[in-house]
């Protein structure tokens, strides 16, 4: 209705926020505590749900269920060293590790409608996705805020350093880059925090980011600002384009974070046409990646490197983490335009 309602008036640590799938509820972390904290959308019910920082919250198909996947802080770790956990919402317990093979930055972490694949910064500035639980993952970008389109298509997004564009991958590689710093009242400034919500074709984000400039150029996010709203925009059909912006807040201080749930959104799928994931029926997905990714297989292999973009892991028998390959640049070694040496 355009209203703008205070969940928790009082000043507090209030940290991502997210809509329970079900659109009832509100997780939040404290990072005063190490506890992420549950409430409903009216204001009532707040209390403690577990410890760590929230990251990602999912429904389990058929029963329903609400997980909330988080990052559990250790004594004398990055924050990006830390394992990734689930837990049920209402449950008790500490839960289960669902990812340990890398680092992970807690912007931004999202899973597929199944669960089996999250997207995420393994760590920034490194985005790509993983498949879950702990089995391993795809590098397809570089850049910040990565999102995973909320259906079972795999499709992909990582920001820009401009912080106006996302570029979008599918799970086959095809990618394209679509605007989402054009809304009104944006005026090609800088946006900030964009979030795919529980419908493929709606998202969230912040702008403008003006900082104490008066045209739109440079990184002023950190400056932040009064002027920065939040904004939930529409994707065009084929999601190159989009085609409608509303702006949600109106006031004179400045919003982060947003999260945006929509009735009915998880009943809706992107197009095949738009993803482009279906397979011939004769050959399976195993076989098609062996003969058409690089290197084919990673049999006998003990060192590995395309280029600075992609993972560069090699499975070891019998241990579940891999070896990482990396290079180290000597003298006047320099990476090219397509992140070769």
């Amino acid at each position: 209705g355009g209203r703008e309602q205070s969940v928790l008036p009082n000043p507090r640590a209030c940290a991502k926020p997210m809509l329970t799938p079900d659109g009832n509820r509100i997780v939040f972390s404290d990072g005063t505590t190490n506890a992420y904290m549950v409430v409903d959308t009216d204001g009532n019910g707040l209390r403690k749900a577990g410890d760590g920082f929230a990251m990602e919250l999912w429904a389990e198909p058929g029963t329903g269920r609400i997980w909330v996947y988080s990052q559990q802080r250790r004594k004398g770790k990055k924050k990006e060293d830390n394992p990734i956990r689930r837990a049920l919402l209402d449950g008790k317990g500490p839960g289960e590790v669902v990812w340990n093979r890398t680092q992970v930055s807690v912007d931004n972490f999202q899973l597929s409608r199944d669960g089996k694949l999250a997207a995420g910064l393994f760590p920034w500035p490194k985005g790509g996705v993983a498949e879950l639980p702990n089995k391993g993952w795809q590098q397809r970008g570089g850049g910040c805020w990565t999102s995973l389109a909320p259906d079972n298509s795999g499709l992909f997004w990582i920001f820009d350093g401009p912080h106006r564009n996302v570029t979008l991958v599918t799970s086959e590689g095809r990618r394209w880059k679509t605007c989402i710093g054009d809304g009104p009242g944006i005026n090609g400034f800088e946006v900030y925090h964009p979030r795919w919500s529980n419908h493929p074709r709606i998202f969230a984000c912040t702008g403008p980011y003006l900082g104490s400039g008066g045209r739109p150029g440079g990184n002023r996010i950190g400056a932040g600002g009064k002027a920065v709203e939040l904004y939930v925009g529409r994707f065009s059909k084929d999601l190159t384009k989009v085609e409608q912006w509303v702006q949600v807040t109106r006031n004179k201080k400045a919003d982060f974070l947003p999260d945006v749930w929509v009735e009915d959104g998880a009943r809706h799928d992107l197009a095949r046409s738009v993803v482009g994931n279906e397979l011939p029926e004769s050959i399976s997905e195993a076989e098609l990646r062996r003969f058409s990714q690089w290197p084919g297989t990673s049999d006998g292999l003990v060192f590995l490197w395309e280029n600075r973009s992609t993972t560069n892991e090699i499975p070891v028998p019998g241990q579940d983490v891999p070896r990482i390959c990396k290079l180290r640049e000597l003298r006047k070694a320099i990476y090219g335009p397509n992140q070769g040496m």
